[in-house]
């Protein structure tokens, strides 16, 4: 049976304070320790592999992981996080025209409108999702451990859910109604079973995070 382990990152500043934070983001304190709360009990798991987001955050978190469990990772730009409008990032909130760039990006996210300067939309979404399951589909290790975003977490349980017809409408309530906590872990598997003879993908746990008390 495939078994996906998807972690999301430790805490950074761009969670708890006012900025667009851009892929260059690092964890903060609390994201540091969150990440090596998370390591010892990534530890007990059976990882055969580790992949990563390329963004900073995910890249500490993961080596956090990677260093109690000494196994590389690989970073892999499939499981990075939404991509936001360049000309958002490090920009406040408290800025009226970033706030209503925002508000345009994330109706195109959800497919409610159209695509913002390079923000990812809707459509660009729906893809890479379907491209994320198939990677890990393939991959070679039977058990693998993905340390990836809030966001992306969400596009890819839709993706599973709906599968590759999933609407707009159907992602909107997912992004609105689920959320996940720094270091929460979520696990998809993929197995064939006389109750179930269809191989698909289905979730098993999500945003486990126990570990953080």
């Amino acid at each position: 049976m495939k078994t996906v382990y998807l972690v999301r990152h430790g805490e950074t500043e761009g969670n708890v304070g006012k900025i667009f934070q851009g892929s260059d983001t690092p964890l903060n304190e609390r994201g540091l320790e969150q990440a090596r709360i998370v390591a010892e009990r990534c530890a007990k798991l059976p990882i055969q592999a580790i992949i990563s987001s390329p963004m900073a955050r995910a890249r500490q978190t993961a080596e956090v992981i990677s260093n109690k469990i000494s196994m590389p990772f690989e970073a892999n730009p499939l499981f990075a996080e939404a991509r936001r409008p360049t000309a958002l990032m490090g920009r406040s909130t408290d800025e009226p025209e970033a706030r209503e760039m925002e508000k345009s990006w994330v109706r195109g996210y959800l497919g409610e409108g159209t695509k913002v300067e390079d923000g990812e939309h809707f459509d660009e979404i729906v893809q890479r999702a379907g491209e994320a399951l198939d990677y890990l589909e393939h991959h070679l290790a039977e058990h693998l451990l993905v340390v990836t975003h809030g966001l992306f977490v969400r596009a890819l349980y839709t993706r599973v859910v709906f599968g590759e017809a999933m609407t707009s409408a159907e992602f909107r309530r997912v992004v609105l109604s689920l959320r996940t906590d720094n270091t929460g872990i979520s696990v998809f598997v993929r197995d064939k079973t006389p109750e179930n003879p269809t191989v698909r993908w289905m979730m098993r746990i999500w945003n486990d995070h126990a570990h953080l008390g």
